[in-house]
């Protein structure tokens, strides 16, 4: 399953649901969510990462590009700027063999790092 973070308890509830398990989370749950919550900010490994560093960032940029083509987040500028075409799509009307005729379906198509890539 992938869920936004924005949209995480919604979204999680949702998979709980499908899974067969309560939509909401206990008490406990939310305990041990909060005990366990972590983050790499303070790690000395992540203040010594140089987010300057055009190589570093289109590096970066690349392992996250096909994110911000999926879930249409606005991409940073740095990798707008380091690669050409950098997380666009294209839109393009599908007709399903399961949809009415004359029903089209807009499918977003990205084109990662300047090349097109296809749906399998």
């Amino acid at each position: 399953a992938i869920v936004t973070l924005e949209n995480l308890d919604a979204e999680m509830g949702k998979v709980r649901e499908a899974l067969g398990h309560s939509t909401q989370l206990t008490d406990t749950a939310k305990m041990a969510i909060a005990k366990n919550h972590h983050s790499h900010a303070r790690d000395p490994c992540v203040r010594k990462v140089n987010l300057t560093d055009p190589e570093v960032m289109s590096r970066l940029c690349s392992a996250f590009e096909v994110d911000y083509v999926c879930f249409q987040y606005p991409p940073p500028e740095i990798c707008s700027k380091l690669i050409p075409n950098y997380a666009k799509s294209e839109t393009t009307a599908v007709n399903y063999p399961s949809q009415e005729p004359g029903i089209r379906t807009l499918v977003n198509t990205p084109i990662i790092a300047g090349t097109k890539t296809t749906k399998s």
